[in-house]
């Protein structure tokens, strides 16, 4: 099984891009597909329209999951993809709309398993995985403003 992970790439950050492919390569779990990113003056603008995108022209409403992951992602020494297939299936159990991984502050957590814990809201999208049940409502959103950010505005609709 080949899980499907979208990274969104600004075209002049070729050094990103190049980060991006050579942690990846080592996986062969995953298939990458690098986006261009939308450049917008505002940047967290830019990543909200490149999901939108990503979910309206790439990712079909038969598939399960998708990755979302930022060009400077780094997996850690602890990643194991056994692990990954576990909190997925947890998470899916749960009816979760995304699974967060590598976050960078939150505000609130409750255990809801072993290895997940729903978060109030959060900051960081590094590694995110989307669940078909939350593509349509993701879809649905218009009103992504200047001062929104892509985790805010995720956390608001989950």
């Amino acid at each position: 099984m080949e899980i499907p992970v979208f990274s969104a790439n600004l075209i002049d950050r070729t050094d990103r891009k190049e980060h991006i492919q050579l942690e990846y390569r080592s996986f062969p779990e995953f298939k990458m597909t690098i986006i261009p990113a939308i450049r917008e003056n505002h940047g967290a603008v830019g990543l909200w329209k490149t999901l939108k995108l990503i979910l309206t022209e790439r990712v079909s409403d038969e598939l399960d999951f998708f990755i979302f992951c930022e060009d400077d992602h780094i997996f850690t020494e602890v990643y194991s993809i056994d692990f990954l297939i576990k909190c997925i299936n947890d998470a899916k159990k749960h009816k979760a709309d995304v699974l967060l991984g590598g976050i960078s502050w939150f505000d609130m957590a409750v255990q809801i398993s072993d290895e997940l814990f729903w978060v109030n809201s959060f900051s960081g999208t590094q590694f995110v995985v989307f669940f078909r049940k939350f593509y349509k409502k993701m879809r649905g959103i218009d009103d992504f403003q200047f001062h929104d950010t892509i985790d805010q505005k995720i956390g608001e609709l989950s």
